[in-house]
């Protein structure tokens, strides 16, 4: 009977012991996927600190470029303002230019009828100077010694 027995108790200690060991091998493989999850996990963390600094630079450049467009639509206004008196004062210019060429033309057309004027003198006085010296030739044929 003992030998029955101690049989049925071998059978069940041997079973016992390989469940002791698949345990502790279970156990084992839980250890390591613990540590590789763990591993993994630390991983995810620094990428996402990571992720996150780059995150925070995004939004610092994107604040610096709202600053930068700000800046360039004032230096646009300003170079628009600058354009609009640009062609003001070109308006004027040509005004002025376009009056300076009527005055032109009038002192043109003085110094023509002025130059006419002047030959007509030339020749009235060449006509004097000719009535003169028939007129010195008609007092000579009446000049009484």
């Amino acid at each position: 009977r003992a030998g029955e027995q101690g049989r049925g108790f071998a059978v069940v200690a041997d079973e016992v012991r390989k469940l002791a060991e698949r345990t502790t091998s279970a156990t084992k493989e839980i250890a390591v996927t613990i540590n590789k999850i763990q591993g993994e996990t630390s991983g995810a963390v620094a990428s996402m600190q990571e992720g996150s600094a780059e995150v925070e630079k995004g939004k610092d450049l994107a604040q610096k470029s709202g600053e930068s467009m700000e800046e360039i639509v004032a230096a646009s206004a300003s170079v628009l303002d600058i354009a609009g008196q640009v062609a003001s004062a070109s308006e004027q210019q040509s005004a002025a230019a376009e009056e300076i060429g009527k005055n032109i033309e009038a002192i043109n057309n003085v110094t023509m009828e002025s130059s006419e004027g002047v030959q007509q003198i030339a020749k009235t006085v060449d006509d004097l100077s000719r009535l003169a010296e028939n007129l010195l030739a008609m007092v000579e044929e009446f000049r009484l010694e």
